[in-house]
């Protein structure tokens, strides 16, 4: 009788031991409420030494929490309903990271052996013997309905896929090895399966069995203590892969076929309230000492362990825990305002009509990476193509000019500057020593509306200085200002550089109070002039998300969340025609043709846009009530323009048509959404592995990158690539034949390198020419090189899908005897 559970503090450089008989069951709501009360209920508990009662095997942890005080992170898993439900898991751990301000809160998927792991203990010890499972291997549908616990996904030779909702555990069935799949009755599977159809409750695992690739990928609730190493020991020649709490990527696997209903937040808050706030005043050592005592007055003789005659908690006052909770669910609708999810339905949009426009842009070629729609406020549909997500940074290229223009707007309303004060009275020692009469007349007005009196772009005159600011105040300005509209990146820029100027703060500094902490936007990163100042036009990082946010402040004419951000007057000026874009605007793109305003594309219907390169894009439709934000790898702007038609014709104008809402339909939407993914090319069978296995080190010919030398360790299936500079982007990257990898690289952004995400992946073209995609997730970039082996030399060819100045470029490699194998 217990819920065992062990708990470490780590501090000074060594970490302190303690055991509880009671906890396992309630750590979610003992851990909740911040780190002092985690701490002192830890403290509480039974401080033991490694040996002896110490560290629990697997068997016995039913739950474990370490905190490290010092480096502020928080490892843990435990409890009842937030142990099996993962969308449950998901809320509580927002919920907490909003008491946990600037601790790194991580779920310990596998279990005491995590725990173990930080401290450095060793894992082996704490393994427990694994009986043999003898469960049903037909694949049997859970009965009754209700049951289902787990989802299974087989993708059998020939692609024939087939689903299967069943009761029990991961272990009971992939621990019996491959011989059962010879014993799945095929025709207790689904081609597709809508599992809110069989159970209220979200199941707590899965796993998807590829047979012809000899692959298994698995996502679990419930920790599963070294499952990947307990899985491959059984399937030898079978690749495993643990997606822990990812239950998506089945989602994914199964192109959609399987369909998870996930409870809407209001359910689940209500559901965490319950949990959290209930009182729990009943002690477990007095249910045990009265069973106890009935036992030996029966004549039994009783032994108690006395480990859990001990049950000692930090008891939080009531009131506290509702001050704290309120608290937190405030926190977690501020940041989700816009994000709170509604079905398009309830907003004059059918989901089968959504259906057509994403069906539109796959057929279009469309190289959307994420996409959200607002529609009063509310995500009526958002996606994400794997491995692209929507919570990480994007480069914006000149979408950065529209968040510079609300600062512009932000600055006039504090009075720090006006629409009509001038350039040049703003950087006196940086004037040429001539200053002709237009270049005087040029004010804030003019930056602002793109209409600064120069002939033609100016972009590369500017960008070859180091000193920006001298540079444009050297050029010739031909036209009056105010007299002709030219698209110029370095007008935005010279906004910035006054704004520095007149708060004494750099662009991101003035805005993170002002702008990105009331929008709950992380602090980006803003690239830089050489001489430090932002670069205003362009090389602004945002996620998804905080685009959408941004939009939904736009749309509330300066407000978000109750907070005015920039006045009214503003924003009308900045959305409304300030110069005539009319005769500069490429044929066929009707919306660049609409006028422009402060550093805003205005558009048909009343609608207006910010964009960048390649299709990043904030479109507002005030009429409408409508927002959307999207990134995208676009070839030319004209997709973009081909993306904006796709709106109009297949959601603004398809609103209020007042279509019934039907269920099947809101499920395809879901599914298409959770299943799209970025096309890799497909796998291939490895060719003559004998030929190309091992470690080869080749030096490369000169190329404009300065790429000195690649070395290659190739596997049947995996490969390690080492690129080698001379300077910071000496890195090895990991590449696999049958999966993406994530890793991390430094490359390119708009204006300089960066240390960023990048997502892996390899396959063989013939028997002798190797490919590696590389996708740089927070940018539109993708990379390949393809390698073309030959005796003693290698020919490689980088390639970039997009680019304003990244060159490609093709060599030759000479294999090096002296690094080689």
């Amino acid at each position: 009788m217990g819920q065992r559970a062990n708990l470490i503090i780590v501090r000074e450089q060594a970490y302190e031991l303690y055991y509880s008989h009671w906890c396992a069951n309630t750590l979610p709501g003992d851990l909740f409420w911040g780190p002092e009360y985690a701490l002192a209920f830890i403290e509480r508990q039974t401080r033991v030494e490694e040996s002896g009662p110490g560290w629990l095997d697997e068997a016995w942890a039913e739950g474990g929490a370490l905190i490290d005080w010092e480096k502020r992170k928080l490892l843990f898993y435990g409890g009842e309903d937030i142990l099996l439900d993962i969308p449950l898991r998901n809320l509580f751990l927002s919920l907490m990271g909003s008491i946990w301000q600037g601790w790194e809160i991580t779920w310990a998927y596998e279990g005491i052996l995590d725990l173990a792991s930080y401290v450095g203990y060793s894992q082996e010890t704490l393994l427990a013997e694994r009986e043999a499972y003898t469960s049903d291997m037909t694949m049997a549908p859970a009965s009754p309905r209700e049951w289902v616990d787990l989802v299974a996904s087989v993708k059998f030779a020939g692609e024939d896929l087939l689903l299967f909702p069943l009761a029990g555990e991961l272990a009971s069935y992939l621990l019996n090895g491959p011989a059962f799949i010879n014993r799945i009755n095929k025709s207790y599977g689904y081609r597709s399966l809508a599992l809110s159809e069989w159970a209220g409750d979200f199941p707590a695992a899965g796993f998807h069995i590829d047979v012809t690739q000899k692959r298994i990928k698995i996502w679990h609730a419930k920790d599963f203590a070294a499952a990947q190493t307990r899985i491959q020991t059984e399937w030898p020649d079978w690749e495993i892969v643990d997606h822990y709490g990812d239950y998506e990527s089945q989602v994914r696997e199964t192109g959609g076929a399987l369909k998870l209903q996930v409870a809407d937040e209001h359910t689940l808050l209500n559901r965490l309230r319950t949990l959290l706030l209930k009182d729990s005043a009943s002690n477990p050592v007095d249910t045990l000492t009265y069973f106890a005592q009935r036992e030996a007055e029966g004549g039994k003789t009783v032994e108690i362990n006395p480990y859990a005659l001990k049950y000692d908690t930090y008891r939080l006052p009531g009131e506290r825990k509702v001050e704290l909770w309120d608290s937190a669910v405030s926190k977690l609708r501020m940041h989700n305002q816009q994000l709170l999810k509604g079905l398009p339905e309830a907003h004059g949009l059918s989901s089968r009509t959504l259906l057509d426009f994403f069906s539109q842009i796959e057929q279009s070629a469309l190289a959307v990476n994420t996409f959200m729609l607002l529609q009063d406020g509310a995500v009526t549909a958002a996606f994400a193509r794997a491995p692209y997500r929507l919570d990480p940074p994007q480069l914006l290229y000149s979408l950065s000019k529209s968040v510079t223009s609300i600062a512009a707007g932000i600055a006039i309303d504090e009075g720090l500057l006006t629409l009509a004060d001038t350039v040049i009275s703003f950087f006196p020692a940086k004037l040429p020593e001539n200053i002709s009469p237009n270049l005087a007349r040029m004010t804030v007005h003019h930056l602002l509306s793109m209409n600064a009196g120069h002939h033609d772009n100016i972009y590369g005159a500017v960008a070859q200085e180091a000193d920006w600011v001298r540079a444009f105040l050297a050029q010739e300005v031909p036209h009056e200002p105010g007299s002709h509209y030219v698209y110029s990146t370095h007008c935005t820029y010279m906004l910035s550089a006054i704004i520095e100027q007149v708060s004494g703060q750099s662009l991101v500094d003035f805005l993170q109070p002002r702008l990105f902490e009331p929008l709950e936007i992380p602090r980006p990163v803003w690239e830089t002039c050489p001489l430090g100042i932002r670069a205003g036009g362009m090389g602004l990082s945002l996620s998804t998300e905080s685009i959408a946010k941004f939009g939904q402040m736009l749309l509330n004419k300066g407000e978000y969340a109750g907070k005015r951000i920039v006045s009214e007057h503003y924003l009308a000026l900045a959305t409304s025609e300030q110069s005539d874009n009319r005769l500069s605007a490429p044929k066929d793109r009707t919306d660049s043709a609409q006028g422009y305003g402060y550093q805003f594309h205005l558009c048909r219907r009343g609608c207006y846009r910010g964009d960048g390169s390649f299709g990043q894009l904030c479109l507002v439709a005030p009429r409408e009530n409508i927002v959307i934000a999207a990134t995208a790898a676009f070839g030319s702007m004209q997709q973009l323009q081909t993306l904006l038609d796709l709106i109009y014709e297949y959601i603004i104008e398809r609103l209020d048509r007042n279509e019934a809402y039907n269920h099947a339909d809101t499920l395809e939407l879901q599914g298409k959404l959770a299943a799209w993914t970025y096309p890799f090319p497909p796998v291939q069978p490895v060719p003559s592995p004998a030929l190309y296995c091992g470690r080869k080190a080749y030096r490369l010919d000169d190329n404009p990158h300065g790429l000195r030398e690649i070395v290659l360790e190739i596997e049947e299936k995996r490969l390690k690539v080492q690129l080698s500079y001379g300077d910071e982007r000496d890195n090895v990257l990991p590449f696999s034949l049958t999966e993406m990898l994530h890793a991390h690289n430094v490359f390119y952004k708009d204006l300089s390198l960066h240390r960023q995400e990048v997502v892996t992946s390899a396959a063989w073209q013939d028997q002798h020419t190797l490919q590696l995609t590389l996708l740089y997730i927070e940018t539109p970039y993708v990379v390949t090189y393809t390698i073309g082996f030959r005796e003693e030399e290698i020919d490689v060819a980088f390639r970039i899908n997009v680019s304003l100045n990244i060159p490609e470029y093709s060599t030759t490699g000479v294999f090096m005897h002296d690094k080689g194998s």
